[in-house]
């Protein structure tokens, strides 16, 4: 039986809905399938014997739609996160939305790919969290989610710890 992660709380009228869990471990079984659905998506190899990393977006929300960070600090924040990654493990994300229509006007940066079929989302995004969320897929196919709002830094920790 698997856990859901929502809590549902209510008062009087009012009902909140909170997502509970902001993480999740696991092991694919067919590593090698998500490897070519991402071949498919980017038309890039995807190196198997090096960590995966997939910075999620799920559609439009008021947390990835608004603020005040320019096109000059998102580049500075996606440079520094890949040089990070490339340091520990050789490796860069992938960025991969839902609707990346809703990104071009705001993410120049990145170059977002489709989630075509919603593989990705079924996979490891089965809820709308805010934000962005991310996954690394270890070597041995053993994956951690960061679900919502996260830091560059948290992208590091974890993929030293999977290395």
């Amino acid at each position: 039986m698997t856990k859901n992660p929502i809590n549902i709380m209510t008062s009087d009228s009012l009902r909140i809905q909170k997502l509970t869990e902001t993480n999740q471990k696991g092991k694919l079984e067919h590593k090698d399938v998500l490897i070519a659905h991402l071949e498919q998506l980017t038309g890039k190899d995807i190196d198997g014997k090096k960590p995966i990393i997939i910075i999620y977006h799920p559609g439009k929300d008021p947390c990835n739609s608004s603020g005040s960070a320019t096109t000059t600090i998102m580049k500075a924040w996606t440079d520094e996160l890949e040089k990070g990654t490339r340091r520990i493990a050789k490796t860069v994300p992938i960025y991969i939305s839902k609707v990346p229509e809703e990104l071009m006007e705001r993410d120049k940066v990145r170059n977002w790919y489709e989630d075509k079929d919603q593989v990705i989302e079924k996979q490891f995004f089965n809820y709308h969290y805010p934000c962005y969320s991310y996954v690394i897929i270890s070597t041995n196919g053993r994956y951690y989610s960061q679900f919502g709002e996260f830091g560059k830094e948290s992208v590091w920790m974890m993929l030293r710890k999977m290395k």
